[in-house]
C-alpha cells in the first residue's frame, strides 16, 4: 500500500530538511516540493499577492492535476525545479513511487490535502510567531537584503511575513496527524 506524508509549516521551519532525511531514510520515496508551483512575482503582483502562504501564489490547478497523476494514476511528472531564493531552474522528474511525501507551505491547506486525508500523515513543523520573525529578519540579512533596503523595510517585511503565516498557514495544523514544535 502506497504511503502519503504531507508535510507544512512556515518557510524556513525545516520542511525540505525533513522530506529528505525521511527520503534518505525510506526505500522507494519520492518528494514533491510544492515551491515547484510557485507563481512568478510578477504573477503574484497581479494578483496583488504578495507572500507563499495564500494558495494564489500557486498554481493549485497544475499541482492537483499532478497529485493526481502521481498517486491515483501512478505516472511520474515532470515539475519546475525550484531552487530556495533562486526562482525556478529547469525540470525534474517525480517518480511514483510507494513512498510519496508532499512538502510546502500550502501541503496541509484543505484544498490540496482534502483528497488525501483519509489515507495519508500530515506533519506540521510549528514555529512560535516570535521565532518566526526572526528566522524572516535573519534570513534576509543573510541574503544580503540590508544593502538594499533599510532595516524597516525588512521589519515591516517579516511583520507581513508573520501576518501571512497567522492568516493562511497555521489553520491548516487542523489537518496534522503530528505536530512537531521547534
Amino acid at each position: 500500500m502506497k504511503q502519503l506524508t504531507f508535510i507544512s509549516g512556515a518557510s524556513g521551519s525545516g520542511k525540505t530538511y525533513l522530506a529528505k532525511s525521511m527520503q534518505n531514510d525510506t526505500p522507494d520515496t519520492s518528494v514533491l516540493g510544492l515551491d515547484s508551483y510557485l507563481k512568478t512575482r510578477k504573477e503574484r503582483s497581479a494578483l496583488g499577492v504578495y507572500h507563499g502562504y495564500d494558495t494564489r501564489s500557486y498554481d493549485t490547478m497544475q499541482l492537483k492535476a499532478d497529485l493526481f497523476s502521481l498517486i491515483n494514476q501512478q505516472k511520474s511528472i515532470e515539475v519546475s525545479k525550484y531552487v530556495h531564493g533562486g526562482g525556478s531552474s529547469g525540470l525534474i522528474k517525480v517518480h511514483h513511487r510507494k513512498n510519496i511525501i508532499v512538502e510546502g507551505v500550502i501541503s496541509l491547506y484543505d484544498e490540496v490535502f482534502e483528497p488525501y486525508k483519509n489515507f495519508s500523515q500530515g506533519i506540521f513543523i510549528n514555529i512560535h510567531e516570535g521565532m518566526l520573525f526572526n528566522v524572516k529578519v535573519g534570513a534576509d540579512v543573510q541574503r544580503g537584503l540590508l544593502a538594499k533596503y533599510s532595516i524597516d523595510d525588512i521589519m515591516k517585511t517579516a511583520n507581513y511575513y508573520v501576518a501571512g503565516y497567522l492568516q493562511y498557514c497555521k489553520p491548516s495544523i487542523k489537518n496534522a496527524t503530528q505536530v512537531i514544535e521547534k
